[in-house]
């Protein structure tokens, strides 16, 4: 698949599903590593977006993330946002690169 082909392709509601239903970051993680060739941008941004509702709501996830250890397991996900950054719509590159930080701010 092209990198503009994964992003151009509209995201497929099951997996969206399936990221809200992840209650921890380490579902989030897990999801990414079984369905990253099916996720579309919107999907990566809303993965990005979960897990900061999920650092943000619960002292041990932020805990957790907290440490390098940790924070190296978000690296395929951040590796494959990054890899796509070009072919992300204004409005999901926004808020992508705002859960992001927020992520990093929460969990220094």
């Amino acid at each position: 698949k092209s990198k503009n082909g994964r992003c151009s392709k509209s995201s497929k509601n099951y997996i969206h599903k399936q990221i809200n239903d992840c209650s921890s970051v380490n579902d989030v993680i897990n999801l990414h590593a079984r369905e990253s060739t099916d996720m579309a941008c919107s999907d990566l941004s809303f993965c990005w977006n979960q897990i900061a509702k999920l650092v943000s709501r619960d002292r041990i996830e932020r805990n957790t993330y907290s440490t390098k250890q940790n924070q190296v397991q978000l690296e395929p996900l951040l590796d494959d946002t990054i890899s796509l950054v070009q072919s992300f719509k204004p409005k999901n590159l926004a808020a992508t690169f705002h859960k992001i930080a927020k992520i990093g701010k929460l969990c220094r």
